[in-house]
């Protein structure tokens, strides 16, 4: 059970947010360069598979579209035209419709192909910043792996049952003009969650102290998990670059939750 020896709340967006700076120093030191390999290794990965996927999608598809208008065959004159703009409006509607699903589920696809490096750059974060050790055997390695896998998938079912409920609260007048905002800050704090989630197993965290601890925490959460969010949303840059960018947000989540355990003097007892 988790015994809160301090009610102070200290945690807010400035922790979450002002701990990147000394992440992105930290990663580019030899100490932990080392770990870029990884997300270049996983962009190479998802660019094939993705590429192959759209290729197999788009020819089946402008091929129905074709058909559904009669427009298969050799054409001319407008006939022509009219068949070179859908086949290019099919083109771009798939690309479009990857990237936004990539916006979506593409955080989470990293966060999950990436969990065991997560854990290892986590502790080795933490053990440099303030020399804490952890004797972890490889059963317990493994659970904190598919614990984290666990927290993903519930993360990811929620930030969809919130996207399916903002659809909706976006037609309602005045309310539908504040639901990408709110449906943006929720994303954030999906994604925080992820990161600092890996510091909170260490300690032996039952994944509903977590929850209750990331609750009382949601604006570090929300920071952390903001920077990770802006850099995901800018079109081509965004999904090349984040999976290095996950690396500085576990770093930066790390570095917040040690300070969220020094000013609050969180304790587990067992």
């Amino acid at each position: 059970m988790i015994n809160y020896k301090s009610t102070i709340k200290t945690s807010d967006l400035r922790i979450g947010i002002s701990s990147y700076s000394q992440a992105l120093k930290l990663l580019f030191t030899p100490k932990f360069a080392i770990y870029l390999i990884f997300p270049l290794i996983l962009n190479i990965i998802i660019f094939y598979l993705g590429n192959s996927l759209i290729s197999n999608i788009i020819d089946p598809l402008n091929n129905y579209v074709l058909d559904l208008l009669s427009l298969k065959g050799d054409q001319t004159g407008f006939l022509f035209y009219l068949k070179k703009f859908l086949s290019g409006l099919v083109w771009i509607l798939i690309k479009v419709s990857f990237f936004v699903a990539y916006i979506f589920i593409g955080g989470y696809l990293i966060i999950t192909l990436m969990s065991p490096v997560y854990a290892f750059l986590s502790e080795k974060t933490e053990r440099h910043i303030s020399g804490h050790t952890y004797k972890t055997s490889i059963t317990e390695f493994l659970y904190d792996i598919y614990r984290g896998l666990l927290i993903a998938l519930r993360n990811v079912l929620l930030e969809l049952g919130w996207a399916i409920l903002m659809f909706f609260a976006s037609f309602i007048p005045l309310i539908g003009f504040l639901t990408p905002i709110v449906m943006f800050f929720i994303t954030a704090y999906f994604y925080g969650f992820s990161f600092i989630d890996y510091s909170l197993e260490r300690r032996r965290y039952k994944i509903n102290e977590s929850i209750r601890f990331c609750r009382q925490n949601r604006w570090t959460l929300i920071g952390n998990g903001t920077v990770f969010t802006l850099l995901l949303i800018i079109p081509i840059i965004g999904p090349t670059l984040a999976g290095f960018a996950s690396l500085v947000a576990v770093m930066a989540a790390t570095i917040s939750t040690e300070k969220i355990f020094q000013n609050q003097q969180y304790t587990i007892n067992d």
